[in-house]
């Protein structure tokens, strides 16, 4: 009993921590895109935004459905997996992106 009284203690300190050290004014937001390597040695592309950006398109990203991207000033939304497909070229039902209005 001891133990469990002592594990939640622990874990509301520690809960305490984070929500008191979370997201300030000039928290960022990273993310990797273009990863290449073995497990010991890696390089990439550190992208740095803020929490309400998303990521330029790039030719060499792969994309899955649901992936958001900027482009030529508009937002579009991957429809399926695609790697190398520009927003704007292949519009209409077959389209792999849809351009969506974000907030």
């Amino acid at each position: 009993m001891k133990v469990k009284k002592t594990l939640l203690a622990l874990t509301l300190a520690i809960m305490v921590v984070f929500s008191v050290s979370s997201v300030t004014d000039t928290t960022y937001a990273y993310w990797a895109s273009n990863v290449t390597g073995n497990n010991n040695t890696a390089t990439g592309t550190i992208t740095i935004g803020d929490w309400a950006a998303y990521p330029v398109w790039d030719a060499n990203t792969s994309y899955i459905a649901g992936d958001i991207v900027t482009y030529n000033g508009m937002y579009y939304e991957a429809k399926k997996d695609n790697i190398g497909y520009e927003p704007t070229i292949t519009p209409g039902w077959n389209g792999r992106w849809t351009e969506v209005i974000v907030q």
